[in-house]
């Protein structure tokens, strides 16, 4: 080999071996970053899966979300019980076919079947009763999902997320603007119109509860997550180190780094200025009743037919068929509470 082509080797060379540092160095420093978060550990056969689920239009992932006040338990508890149930449960969706996110806001007061209780409850009380674990197997067992990843956030991370990124614009009703300034912990004055909250008045605003429904509180919370992005993607390199490395100690997950490393690099290939939303149930007040029992969730007109809406709104399915287990399902939560009926209305 002659002195040019070894010149030209060892530049070569030296610049593979500078650009492996480097990234070394960065996947080092996004790892310490991580450590920050609180691991939860789950075995993948604690998870139930649906084994013969309809085939599904889009390649999708999904991961459960939830938010609560009091995230201060050992994970994996089965037997105590946390009065502070979760008050944000939400399901997002990555679908790489469309490159699209779609989020899914859970009502945490429908009656549901929690299947490592082996007894009816509500949606977030899956969650107080067993963590993620409990969480993911409920949903999975009412909906037809394979949800196995999850990520948990206590209210005090939301407000410094927002705090770190200088706020999010919100336009608030006349309404909302006077139960925020009500709200003692709130941090801003507000006026009917469009407003600039800080990580306390955005807290107090998504978890606004007396003024609507249900479905409006869900898409306050769905508001803002989107207006969170929005400012991501407007924020600097600075801006987002400090919002990232505020919330960290605040959350739990069983994603492992690699993980949340690879789908943070996926997100950069989907449009995150066209979030799709929907609720389940779907918004349809006479669709919804109020359980007559002590505990006082909400019975579905159909269960089977919220099922497959959902599927259609995750994975693109126009003719997706549930599970026999669903169907058996829906028979037994009316057999114990009665049939649906009309005219209840929704609990604000």
């Amino acid at each position: 080999m002659d002195s040019k082509k070894k010149k030209i080797l060892i530049i070569a060379l030296s610049i593979i071996g500078f650009i492996g540092i480097m990234y070394l160095g960065i996947s080092i420093f996004v790892d310490n970053m991580l450590g920050k978060t609180n691991t939860d550990v789950i075995d993948e056969d604690e998870i139930e899966i649906v084994e013969d689920l309809t085939p599904q239009a889009n390649e999708v992932v999904n991961f459960m979300l939830v938010g609560a006040d009091n995230l201060d338990f050992s994970v994996g508890r089965e037997n105590s019980y946390v009065e502070e149930r979760s008050d944000v449960f939400k399901l997002i969706s990555l679908d790489y076919t469309d490159k699209q996110i779609k989020i899914t806001s859970l009502d945490r007061d429908v009656v549901v079947w929690i299947p490592d209780k082996n007894e009816f409850g509500r949606f977030n009380w899956a969650y107080s009763f067993g963590g993620g674990k409990y969480a993911m197997n409920t949903i999975n067992y009412n909906l037809d999902l394979n949800v196995n990843k999850y990520v948990s956030f206590s209210f005090q991370g939301f407000k410094d997320v927002i705090d770190a990124i200088g706020g999010v614009d919100i336009r608030l009703t006349q309404a909302e603007a006077d139960n925020i300034n009500h709200d003692p912990q709130s941090g801003v004055h507000c006026v009917e119109g469009d407003n600039h909250l800080d990580g306390a008045s955005a807290l107090s605003y998504a978890r606004i509860r007396s003024i609507d429904s249900d479905f409006q509180r869900m898409n306050r919370q769905n508001y803002i997550i989107t207006s969170v992005l929005k400012k991501f993607k407007e924020s600097s390199f600075d801006e987002l180190f400090d919002a990232v490395n505020a919330c960290l100690p605040y959350v739990t997950t069983n994603l492992t780094n690699q993980e949340i490393k690879k789908y943070i690099f996926d997100l950069l290939s989907f449009d995150l200025t066209n979030i799709k939303e929907q609720t389940y149930p779907l918004k349809r007040e006479d669709d919804v009743c109020v359980n007559k029992d002590s505990m006082g969730g909400y019975i579905l007109r159909s269960y089977s037919g919220q099922v497959i809406s959902l599927h259609k709104f995750i994975y693109g399915t126009d003719d997706y068929e549930p599970t026999k287990r669903i169907y058996d399902l829906e028979k037994k939560t009316y057999d114990t509470y009665g049939e649906f009926y009309e005219g209840s209305g929704l609990i604000p």
